[in-house]
């Protein structure tokens, strides 16, 4: 029995399905009770509700880190797990790259100490709108299943009239947002840290800032270092030429994830330039930017978590950029990334952030990237004729001019190769 009055007027068999298809997250194996499998499980709604709006900025908009030493921490806020109160929840995480909300969960191989095993492997990616009316819609029928029986009751009100006024205010829905990026609960940020934040977009542009506050746990959680990383762009001797991205028409992308909106525009800028079938040259590369390929000149790179180019204001497409390898492949890649994020940017954004981090703009890049310098119906051709052995990636990877690491994520991607077979990097 629950011990408190909200959780005991809120007790309820609780069902949660993600997709389409739909899959039933919440399918059990109860060992202990009934002996059956089951779709759903008996809890009180309350705290679910409260762990949704509590952490309702970080689920919207928090990305999954790239450092491993702080998945521990980002999963107190982002897996359901850790609503704790002795039930056995789904360790469901909720992780956002800004217009999506990736739901996933492992199926349980033993059940836990309650005799649960929760039997669904999912990896599931939820469009932010419907992700936010389904928590609305939530937090409504538990509000009023409250109201209804503890009419005096005020917790869930008051974080859904809170949550609300920031999500209709401008100002504190940006304030929230970019602390939710950085990995800060909104609310905690000091007024100073808030002054420096504007501070800083004031110098990127308040998207390209949005970009940097997903990589801020990467740099040590310091705005002074992200400061630093920008005016490196800013000063880099590398100076590329992006005209061949700007005012570019993208072609219509609205319905599709940004790993397949990247895959579209390369297609479609492989087009318009006339680049052809095949390998893009260094040569030909280096034409587009007005370089020589490969850069041999490599200025120190400091902040390895924050790279990509700089642009001024009136700079005719001209873009300052550090490159984080010497390698050439890497490089090419790299600037390919750059192309692609170009593409996307507004003129007003000044920095053109190329990151790790989980965010659409940088799975944007990543497949834009792929597809310009390996597209996939020509991979495919070579790995049928040269198989997907380790000599026909490495044959695939000399003949594209990318690194082996792109040819065996692009087939993996596809599903033609086992991600078993990726390295660990």
């Amino acid at each position: 029995m629950a011990a408190d009055p909200e959780s005991s007027a809120t007790l309820a068999s609780l069902r949660i399905k993600v997709g389409h298809p739909a899959i039933t997250v919440t399918e059990i194996e109860d060992l202990l009770l009934s002996h059956t499998v089951r779709s759903h499980i008996y809890v009180p709604l309350f705290p679910v509700a409260v762990w949704f709006l509590a952490n309702w900025w970080r689920l919207r908009w928090e990305p999954r880190p790239t450092d491993q030493a702080r998945m521990s921490v980002w999963r107190q806020v982002h897996s359901m797990a850790s609503i704790g109160g002795g039930y056995a929840w789904p360790a469901l995480e909720f992780a956002s790259d800004g217009e999506f909300i990736n739901a996933y969960h492992v199926a349980e191989e033993t059940a836990d100490v309650s005799a649960i095993r929760y039997l669904r492997q999912l990896s599931e990616d939820i469009p932010a709108h419907d992700f936010e009316q389904a928590i609305d819609t939530f937090a409504d029928i538990v509000q009023g299943r409250l109201h209804a029986l503890i009419p005096s009751h005020r917790d869930i009100r008051e974080l859904l009239c809170e949550l609300r006024e920031e999500r209709a205010n401008p100002v504190l829905a940006q304030a929230c947002r970019l602390q939710a990026l950085a990995g800060i609960d909104p609310g905690d940020a000091s007024e100073s840290w808030l002054e420096e934040a504007a501070k800083l977009g004031n110098l990127t542009g308040m998207t390209a800032l949005d970009e940097v506050m997903a990589v801020l746990p990467s740099l040590g959680d310091s705005l002074d270092a992200a400061m630093q990383a920008v005016l490196d762009l800013r000063q880099s001797p590398i100076e590329l030429d992006l005209t061949c991205a700007t005012g570019l028409p993208l072609p219509s992308l609205d319905r599709f994830r940004p790993w397949k909106n990247g895959a579209v525009a390369a297609a479609a800028f492989r087009g318009r330039l006339g680049l052809g079938h095949g390998p893009i040259s260094n040569k030909s590369l280096g034409d587009l930017l007005g370089v020589k390929l490969p850069l041999t000149e490599i200025p120190r790179n400091r902040q390895r978590s924050l790279v990509g180019g700089y642009r001024a204001g009136g700079n005719n497409g001209h873009a300052r950029a550090i490159i984080p390898s010497p390698q050439p492949e890497s490089q090419r890649f790299f600037l390919a990334k750059l192309i692609g994020c170009t593409l996307t940017m507004q003129a007003d954004q000044s920095v053109l952030p190329v990151t790790s981090a989980g965010t659409a703009l940088q799975k944007f890049e990543r497949s834009f990237a792929q597809e310009l310098l390996c597209p996939w119906t020509e991979l495919e051709a070579f790995t049928d004729q040269h198989g997907t052995d380790a000599e026909g990636i490495a044959d695939a990877a000399e003949y594209f001019n990318v690194s082996e690491w792109v040819v065996m994520t692009t087939l993996a991607n596809k599903k033609v190769l086992s991600r078993d077979r990726l390295p660990n990097v």
